[in-house]
């Protein structure tokens, strides 16, 4: 909040007030102003619930729909953004693979942090982490322990950038 610049401060403040008035005096006119608001909101909490759950094989749509109580379609509108549902799923697991792969202290073996992050077949993930982020998990590894490499955030090669409000609320 801090870093917000005046005119984000001001579409925060707007938007707070429709979801506040449509949950005081629900109708047609206020939820639909909220309406934008509201499915930020429910796309951090299934963004939450995903992150959660990254180690889980039954990781998909129906369960997040379950959860989320949001129909199917709704879930591929929002995540529409990022490339699909299973687009995301697959990059927050790689992220949190080369996360743990950059960690000097992390000793699990590749194949537990592959398996750690739901991703349980050793070569799909070997390929889909050189695809990611141009090298693979062991040459990751071996480069952090000599300190040859500078480990690349794996967030943002995970997801495209959007910037200014609507990142920073997709973020959460």
């Amino acid at each position: 909040m801090p870093r917000l610049s005046a005119p984000e401060a001001e579409r925060l403040a707007e938007a707070t007030g429709y979801m506040v008035a449509a949950c005081i005096q629900p109708s047609a006119d206020l939820m639909q102003q909220a309406a934008p608001q509201i499915e930020l909101v429910q796309l951090a909490q299934i963004k939450r619930l995903i992150r959660h759950n990254l180690g889980s094989a039954m990781l998909g749509p129906d369960p997040l729909c379950r959860q989320a109580g949001v129909s199917r379609s709704k879930l591929y509108r929002m995540f529409e953004p990022f490339g699909g549902v299973a687009r995301f799923i697959q990059a927050e697991r790689l992220a949190r693979a080369h996360a743990s792969l950059s960690a000097p202290n992390d000793i699990r073996s590749i194949g537990r942090i592959a398996e750690d992050v739901g991703l349980f077949d050793l070569s799909s993930f070997g390929r889909m982490f050189r695809a990611s982020f141009g090298c693979s998990p062991r040459e990751l590894r071996l480069a952090v322990a000599t300190g040859m490499a500078r480990p690349t955030p794996a967030r943002e090669n995970a997801l495209p950038h959007v910037g200014g409000l609507q990142a920073m609320l997709r973020g959460l």
